[in-house]
């Protein structure tokens, strides 16, 4: 997949580098081979995972400095498949020089396309401010993730990054686009974060995520532990979140399987477009019975494998895998016994993959 992403809004406070972490986080634990970038001087993605300056041997602003390789920067994390570029700025002196770095726009695009990463994803932290190394995350990216609180200030900055989107887009990088508009620090009783919510449904529906980042203090806890939410706390609302952000976000970059017409063309649909009979929907577990339900349609016969994996650790169940003909399905699964934590349901029909969680409490 090898996709860059930017987390980024000309604001601060709006949750960019909680959901650059968790996210990030997030799609290593689903075991999807990542990179978090801190573009960020402030440098709070390190202290999210636990990084002091006696662990980091290195970071952003060596390698737009040519004082050091990529690879000789990329810290290994406690997550097996998440790694981690630190922006290692401590002085006045050394931003002075960042800043000074960022104006070769696409130094950093360049760096990273001929590096040719082995990654699925690329996350990038950004500044709370537009110019300077925003502007080459940007310029790098193949995609936007716009975090917004319930707040009208929130709103004003959103217009900002849309207008320099459009305009990197003009000069710059014809491939960026919105990746998502994301609601962070929901507070579901408050009548900011209903006017929020209806505002960009409303206004721009098409681009808002359906997960919302719910408020809550284990985000701001998990910092003090040097840990993502997620790690710290996975029962938690935030690490559930989390983790439901990851899924949509691969869900709407998976492309469903090749249908062919009469006329023998074929016709490739997005996953955000998929017809509901190639999606399995997931109930949530009966509280009373401890069985879950998963229901799905084949329009042709096709082999369909599904399995249920622990997160966290290597065990696996098979719960089918055999040809089916065409029609409707249940298959329910009995979480009685089952230890506690997150679990995903991996789905396989013919070339089409999905992945969804789900968590026994």
């Amino acid at each position: 997949m090898n996709k860059i992403i930017s987390v980024a809004l000309p604001k601060g406070g709006v949750g960019k580098t909680a959901t650059s972490v968790n996210l990030a986080a997030s799609l290593a634990i689903l075991e999807y081979k990542t990179l978090l970038i801190d573009a960020d001087p402030s440098g709070n993605c390190a202290h999210s995972l636990n990084f002091n300056s006696s662990k980091i041997h290195g970071g952003l602003l060596d390698l737009l400095g040519f004082v050091k390789s990529l690879q000789s920067i990329i810290h290994k994390t406690a997550f097996e498949y998440l790694d981690f570029i630190p922006s290692n700025i401590n002085t006045y002196e050394e931003e002075e020089r960042f800043n000074r770095i960022s104006a070769n726009v696409t130094l950093l695009r360049n760096i990273l396309h001929q590096a040719k990463l082995n990654y699925d994803f690329v996350i990038i932290d950004c500044p709370p401010y537009l110019r300077g190394i925003t502007n080459l995350a940007l310029i790098a990216s193949k995609s936007v993730i716009i975090p917004i609180k319930s707040a009208n200030f929130s709103l004003g900055a959103l217009v900002k990054i849309i207008e320099r989107i459009s305009w990197i887009r003009k000069n710059y990088n014809t491939d960026l686009e919105i990746e998502g508009i994301l609601h962070t620090m929901y507070e579901s009783r408050t009548k900011a974060s209903i006017l929020t919510d209806k505002y960009l449904h409303d206004l721009i529906g098409e681009y808002t995520y359906h997960t919302i980042i719910p408020k809550s203090s284990s985000v701001a806890e998990s910092t003090f532990y040097g840990k993502p939410v997620i790690q710290f706390d996975g029962q938690s609302i935030c690490g559930e979140a989390y983790l439901k952000l990851a899924l949509e976000i691969l869900t709407r970059n998976k492309t469903c399987p090749l249908i062919k017409s009469e006329q023998k063309s074929r016709l490739k649909l997005h996953s955000a477009q998929l017809p509901n009979h190639y999606s399995a929907e997931y109930f949530e577990k009966n509280q009373n019975s401890g069985f879950s339900s998963i229901h799905f349609t084949l329009p042709v016969a096709n082999i369909v494998e599904i399995e249920l994996l622990k997160l966290g650790s290597n065990d696996s169940e098979k719960l089918l895998n055999e040809k089916l003909k065409s029609g409707s399905y249940n298959l329910f699964l009995d979480l009685r016994g089952k230890e506690k934590g997150f679990y995903k349901i991996k789905y396989t029909a013919g070339e089409f993959v999905e992945t969804i969680s789900i968590h026994n409490e």
